[in-house]
C-alpha cells in the first residue's frame, strides 16, 4: 500500500511553481487534483497528484512521509480550578475583537495575488481565509487595492489635465497616422516624382551635388509638413 503524502495547496504551489488560485481551482469538483484530495491537504503519492507534479518539473520524493504520532504521557490530573467570575457583557464584545487583531497581527498573510484578481470571486470563503489568514485581512486587503486603483485613477487625470499626457487616439489619429501618409507618399509619388527629375537633371548635365540638393530639399519639404500638422495637432490638445 502507498504511504500518503499530504502536503497542503500553498505548498503544492510553491513547488510546482504555479499560483495558489491554480491549485485551488484544480482542487474543485471536476478539476484535475480534486481525486488527489484527502481532507483539506493533497496527497502527493495519489497517481493524479503524481503527474501534475511531474507535468510541472517537481517529485513528490521531496515531501517527507508523515511521521507517526508522538503519544505524549500522561499528565497528573490538576486540581480543578476555580471558577472565573463571568465577564461583563459589554467587555466581551470589545475582548473578542482585540482577540482578532492579536491574531491579524500575529499570523501574517502570505497571499499569492493572480494577475486576474477576478479570480478571487470564483474562491470560496475558506480558500479566500486560507490564502490570507482571516476574512478580515482579505477585507483590508481590498480596501488598499481599491484605495490605490483610485489614487493611480486620480493622479493620471490630473497629468492629462495638467498637460503631461495626451489621449491614446488623438496620438494614433494624428501623429502615427500623419507619419504613416507621410511615409506612403514618400515611397510611392514622391520618389516617383525624384527619379524622373533626377533623371532629367543629370540629361540636362547636372552634377551630383544639384541632384541630391534636389532630392533632400523634396524630401524635407513632406517631413517638414508632417511635423508642422503634428506639432499643432499636440498644441492645441494641451
Amino acid at each position: 500500500m502507498t504511504t500518503k503524502r499530504p502536503i497542503s495547496k500553498s505548498d503544492l504551489a510553491r513547488l510546482c511553481g504555479v499560483s495558489a488560485a491554480a491549485i485551488t481551482k484544480a482542487c474543485n469538483p471536476g478539476g484535475l487534483l480534486h481525486a488527489a484530495m484527502d481532507g483539506k491537504r493533497i496527497d502527493a503519492a495519489h497517481p493524479v497528484a503524481a503527474e501534475y507534479l511531474r507535468r510541472h518539473g517537481a517529485d513528490a520524493g521531496g515531501i517527507p512521509e508523515p511521521s507517526a504520532p508522538k503519544v505524549k504521557p500522561a499528565r497528573k490530573p490538576k486540581a480543578e480550578p476555580k471558577p472565573a467570575a463571568p465577564a461583563k457583557p459589554h467587555m466581551r464584545g470589545k475582548q473578542h475583537a482585540n482577540e482578532a487583531r492579536k491574531a491579524a497581527a500575529t499570523e501574517p498573510a502570505d497571499p499569492v495575488v493572480p494577475e486576474n484578481v477576478a479570480e478571487y470571486a470564483d474562491m470560496t470563503l475558506r480558500d479566500l481565509i486560507a490564502q490570507f489568514g482571516t476574512d478580515v485581512r482579505f477585507g483590508d486587503w481590498l480596501k488598499a487595492l481599491k484605495s490605490i486603483e483610485e489614487v493611480r485613477e486620480k493622479r493620471l487625470k490630473n497629468a492629462e489635465r495638467e498637460g503631461e499626457l495626451i489621449p491614446r487616439d488623438l496620438v494614433r489619429q494624428f501623429v502615427v497616422a500623419k507619419f504613416e501618409e507621410a511615409h506612403i507618399q514618400l515611397m510611392t509619388d514622391v520618389s516617383q516624382t525624384l527619379a524622373i527629375q533626377v533623371d532629367a537633371m543629370a540629361a540636362a548635365g547636372a552634377d551630383m551635388p544639384e541632384c541630391k540638393k534636389y532630392v533632400s530639399e523634396t524630401i524635407g519639404k513632406v517631413i517638414r509638413s508632417t511635423k508642422g500638422t503634428v506639432t499643432r495637432v499636440l498644441r492645441d490638445a494641451g
